[in-house]
């Protein structure tokens, strides 16, 4: 039904340019002064959203017209396009203030549920889509088969903000970005991406974003941590559909993310032997010291990490971390050290090594930013790559969204966004070794593997020091 409005309405556009119809306009913002929210059509021809054909049809209760009296207000709600002194529709509040739009992807089922593996419902929403000519806004994007692509990704690590980041990003009145389960039920980057292989599995993945074809202000993004870690292959796939996109890529402070989380899947119940059991290493290594510390426990000597009245035997997040160490060792150039011209030009693991099987997996190696990051600029340019440091965004988020505003080339937030603040208990180095979580010299081995990492990641990025 939806799909069938669109093109009736697509067809209406020419007929009914001067029109205004009672409806919500999809592309909502604000104008300079805060005074009214709609799209640049509307503004020009009606003085309110809803008068172009191409725009949602919604009720006449949430029509935007031109002026509003203070959100709040005792006058009655507005009743027609261009009414003016009346209160202003909770639908157009949220774009002044900031809180989040209730999104409306293109179907509210999953992407399996809709053929994602391109049956004949998925080509037939496809097809029907690619009929309708579609325009998208903004330099960082372009239509594919009647949707608009993501304009730029969120990419970095597990506990590096990056939730934070789409959190304040869904609340500008120009973006859409869902969070990362909405396409855990679709297909895979790798092979939705490969348009070549089967251009109609990314139709699919498109699924997960509002429609913004023929916006004149809204763009779409795509928050995925693992992307940090995808492949040279995966990366030049995503640069031949969309060669302008912008990359953001968060970045934290390699040992206090690893610990922070490690520690949050222990809260959970998790357990390393069976998340790390992708590579052969770490689940022989991890099962080892399981077994040494029940020994413990079976003869009386609580083991580190011991908890409950039984003193049963679990993991430390350290004990995880040095055992991650251990195994991703033998798999990179220089032993991983970062040191050498080879361990310099590096940009994967060694796939020869049966024990290196799946160790990107591990969170110490998606901390080695530089290895990863080498694989991006192979293939995009570098100002098309904005870092963005876990500390700025949790101690200065206004300051870093105008830069990330500015990377994207979208209107800043408004004035009063509102961001979360005083927050600054969170895990450090400082931190870890003050509370004894970790041991002097675990965290001296530690820094010592990841500073030539660190040192390439700074020469690649003008020498800025990031912690």
């Amino acid at each position: 039904m939806r799909m069938l409005i669109a093109l009736v309405n697509a067809r209406l556009v020419g007929s009914l340019a001067d029109t205004c119809i009672a409806g919500l306009c999809s592309a909502g913002r604000l104008d300079a002064g805060l005074q009214h929210c709609c799209s640049d059509r509307c503004a020009v021809k009606c003085g309110g959203p809803g008068c172009g054909a191409a725009d949602n049809i919604a009720g006449p209760d949430l029509c935007c017209p031109a002026r509003w009296v203070p959100n709040g207000s005792s006058m009655a709600r507005c009743t027609a396009v261009g009414q003016t002194s009346c209160r202003m529709p909770t639908a157009c509040a949220s774009l002044a203030t900031g809180k989040s739009r209730e999104r409306t992807p293109r179907s509210s089922k999953r992407p399996a549920e809709r053929g994602g593996s391109g049956g004949g419902v998925l080509a037939a929403s496809a097809a029907a889509r690619a009929a309708v000519e579609c325009r998208c806004h903004g330099a960082y994007t372009h239509a594919y088969r009647g949707s608009c692509l993501p304009s730029f990704m969120v990419i970095g690590s597990q506990k590096a903000a990056t939730s934070k980041l789409r959190w304040y990003l869904s609340r500008h009145p120009s973006i859409d970005i869902p969070k990362e389960e909405a396409f855990h039920g679709g297909p895979h980057a790798v092979a939705a991406w490969d348009t070549k292989e089967n251009p109609t599995l990314l139709s699919s993945y498109l699924e997960a974003f509002e429609d913004v074809c023929n916006s004149t202000e809204r763009i779409t993004g795509l928050k995925m941590p693992d992307y940090i870690v995808m492949s040279a292959k995966t990366i030049e796939l995503f640069h031949i559909v969309n060669p302008q996109l912008r990359i953001i890529v968060t970045l934290r402070e390699p040992i206090a993310r690893m610990y922070s989380y490690f520690s949050m899947q222990l809260r959970f119940g998790w357990s390393p032997i069976n998340h790390m059991g992708k590579n052969p290493c770490m689940q022989r290594s991890l099962r080892a010291l399981l077994k040494a510390k029940e020994a413990q426990v079976a003869a009386g000597v609580p083991p580190a990490g011991a908890q409950g009245p039984n003193r049963t035997a679990v993991f430390t997040s350290e004990e995880i971390m040095m055992t991650n160490l251990l195994c991703v060792r033998p798999c990179y150039a220089g032993n991983a050290s970062g040191l050498g011209a080879a361990a310099q030009t590096m940009t994967w693991h060694d796939e020869s090594k049966s024990e290196c099987r799946n160790i990107y997996f591990t969170p110490l190696v998606h901390s080695m930013y530089a290895l990863h990051l080498r694989r991006w600029l192979a293939t995009f340019a570098r100002n098309s790559l904005l870092l963005v440091r876990f500390d700025d965004l949790v101690l200065r988020p206004l300051e870093t969204l105008k830069r990330i505003g500015a990377f994207l080339g979208l209107p800043p937030f408004v004035v009063g966004f509102k961001v979360e603040i005083g927050r600054e208990n969170y895990t450090t180095i400082s931190r870890l070794l003050q509370s004894g979580a970790v041991t002097e010299t675990s965290l001296r081995r530690l820094q010592a593997f990841f500073a030539p990492h660190d040192a390439a990641l700074s020469a690649m990025f003008g020498g800025s020091t990031f912690w």
